[in-house]
């Protein structure tokens, strides 16, 4: 190989680096404002969820705060039980397939497996949607607090049916925009979600 080829292969070599510099950055440029927004929407879901609902540290007792202002407006003491059993697979606030930030607790398990109603309350929506949260059951525990229950197989109660805690409400599935059978739980407060882990203790 002749010196001036030699050049030219050199050259061109490096060229390759300047141009994967110049990619990787572009790269980081295009990405970066997608990682701030996941960051900073993690960060606000935390915030609003500690403002809406959190623990006295002095009771322990779950307490429900008014978003204008703060004050408490109502100490949760109903008893509240995991609707089900399972591996957890998604926590609140982590970075799922479908959102950037997961609004509930995925708990992963066999299809058919009984579900319950985490805590006492009244049924106002039972049916099914061909998206989204595909068969689904939402209940409405009063003071401003509701749960949804997620992707079930079957759905074994009706709009308006009081029910208890423990009450069979259905089964776990795979229905909506599922990856695989598991029980979608997501507490309200106020109609926006919270970290349902504020008002259960412990795991599945």
């Amino acid at each position: 190989m002749n010196p001036q080829t030699l050049k030219l292969v050199v050259a061109a070599f490096s060229m390759k680096k300047e141009i994967k510099l110049f990619l990787w950055t572009i790269a980081i440029i295009c990405l970066l404002p997608v990682f701030t927004v996941i960051i900073l929407t993690q960060a606000g879901f935390n915030f609003v969820s500690n403002v809406l609902a959190n623990i006295n540290p002095i009771t322990s007792l779950v307490e429900i705060l008014d978003p204008r202002d703060g004050s408490v407006t109502y100490t949760v003491t109903e008893p509240r039980i995991w609707p089900t059993t399972g591996n957890i697979s998604l926590e609140f606030g982590q970075l799922s397939p479908y959102q950037l930030f997961h609004t509930g607790i995925d708990i992963a398990g066999e299809t058919g497996t009984p579900i319950g109603a985490f805590m006492e309350g009244r049924v106002y929506y039972a049916d099914e949607t061909a998206i989204g949260y595909g068969k689904h059951v939402k209940i409405d525990h009063g003071h401003h607090i509701t749960s949804v229950y997620a992707h079930l197989d079957s759905i074994v109660v009706e709009e308006g049916q009081r029910v208890e805690l423990g009450t069979i409400i259905g089964t776990r599935g795979d229905t909506g925009w599922s990856t695989g059978p598991h029980l979608h739980l997501q507490v309200n407060v106020f109609g926006i979600p919270v970290n349902p882990r504020v008002f259960l203790s412990g795991n599945p």
